[in-house]
């Protein structure tokens, strides 16, 4: 048994969202045993609906969620209107900055990587972000992986 205090991973939600986007790392990182604590968060805490159409429930809003060592921001039709949210921006932007690691799945890496400001940030998927990357300076974007 590690002395260490569990990490906490904020799994970010959204109007929306992709439920495979979100639960399938969630399905990962929750069998790796009592070293890690998920905290479901969004704009505001409560039910929020899926592209699919189930809902999932934040346990915390923005403004209550507690330190996060670990940011997941699934992907999502949704994706697109929070690249214009200015309380979905501020939060990640903030929390991206203290945070270990910030992770992204297909369409929230729109999000991850151009709007945090995390030294690691990158996507992999130039059809879908190439076109934001010529605004964006810094971003990384790849056709293959590593």
């Amino acid at each position: 048994m590690s002395n260490h205090p569990p990490r906490t991973l904020g799994a970010i939600l959204y109007p929306d969202f992709e439920l495979l986007d979100y639960y399938g790392p969630l399905e990962m990182f929750g069998t790796t045993g009592h070293g890690l604590k998920i905290v479901t968060v969004a704009e505001t805490a409560g039910p929020v609906r899926s592209v699919q159409g189930p809902c999932t429930v934040a346990d915390k809003s923005f403004a209550d969620a507690p330190a996060l060592d670990m940011l997941l921001l699934p992907g999502g039709i949704g994706t697109m209107e929070q690249l214009n949210n200015p309380a979905m921006l501020a939060f990640l932007q903030k929390r991206a900055a203290s945070a270990e690691i910030v992770m992204s799945v297909c369409s929230g890496s729109a999000i991850t990587v151009f709007h945090c400001s995390h030294p690691k940030s990158e996507a992999r998927n130039p059809l879908t972000f190439g076109n934001l990357a010529d605004d964006h300076h810094g971003a990384s974007i790849h056709s293959k992986p590593p």
